[in-house]
C-alpha cells in the first residue's frame, strides 16, 4: 500500500526526487513562528493589551483576533510563506509544488486557529463578567483569570495536541508535522 507521500510526490512526473529536497526542520520552523510573532506583536499585542485593560471592547477584540487568525493561512495561500518563513528561507508547498490551496492553508493552520478561537471566546466570556470592569492592570488581569479558570481542560488538551504535532515532525523523515500531513503540505527550503 502506497503512503500519501508516494501517492502524491512519487507519481508526479514533475516532482523533485526526495533526496534532492531539503525539508524545513523543527528549529527553523520555530524560529519562523517567533519572527512572525515579532512582526505581529506591536499591533496585535499592543492593541489587545490596551483593549483588555482599558477599552474592554468585544467588537475590537474579535477584529484583532480575526486579523491574527488570518495572517498565516492568507500568507501561506497567497505566497507559500509567512514573513518569518521567508526570512528563514522556508516555503510551504502542496503535492504539486505550489503554494497551498485555501483549504490546505486552513487545514494546515487548524491547530493554531483552534487555539485562537479558544482564546477569543475565553476573553469574550471574561469581558461579560461583572467584575471585569474593575480590571485595569496586568496584575489584576492575571489574578482575575486565575479566579475564572473554567476552560483549563481545553488549554491542557491544546498542549497535548501541540506536543503530538512536534513529536510527529521530529520523527518524520520528511519533517512533516501532524498538521502538514492532514493538509497534505510540506515545508521545504526552496
Amino acid at each position: 500500500m502506497e503512503t500519501l507521500d508516494e501517492q502524491f510526490l512519487g507519481n508526479n512526473p514533475n516532482s523533485v526526487p526526495d533526496d534532492k529536497i531539503v525539508y524545513g526542520t523543527l528549529w527553523p520552523r520555530i524560529g519562523a513562528h517567533f519572527l512572525d510573532f515579532i512582526v505581529m506583536a506591536p499591533v496585535l499585542v499592543g492593541l489587545t493589551f490596551y483593549n483588555t485593560l482599558a477599552w474592554k471592547s468585544s467588537v475590537l477584540h474579535v477584529l484583532i483576533c480575526l486579523l491574527a487568525m488570518a495572517y498565516r493561512p492568507v500568507m501561506e495561500h497567497l505566497y507559500g510563506y509567512t514573513l518569518g518563513k521567508k526570512w528563514l528561507n522556508l516555503q510551504v508547498i502542496n503535492q504539486e509544488g505550489d503554494a497551498p490551496t485555501w483549504s490546505q492553508a486552513l487545514l494546515r493552520n487548524g491547530f493554531m486557529l483552534a487555539i485562537s478561537i479558544h482564546s477569543m471566546v475565553k476573553t469574550l466570556w471574561l469581558f461579560q463578567l461583572p467584575d471585569f470592569a474593575e480590571v485595569h492592570t496586568y496584575m489584576e488581569y492575571n489574578a482575575f483569570v486565575l479566579l475564572h479558570r473554567d476552560y483549563s481542560w481545553v488549554t491542557t488538551l491544546i498542549g497535548f495536541v501541540l506536543l503530538a504535532d512536534v513529536i510527529v515532525l521530529v520523527r518524520d523523515r520528511q519533517k512533516r508535522s501532524l498538521h502538514d500531513q492532514i493538509a497534505r503540505t510540506w515545508v521545504v527550503k526552496p
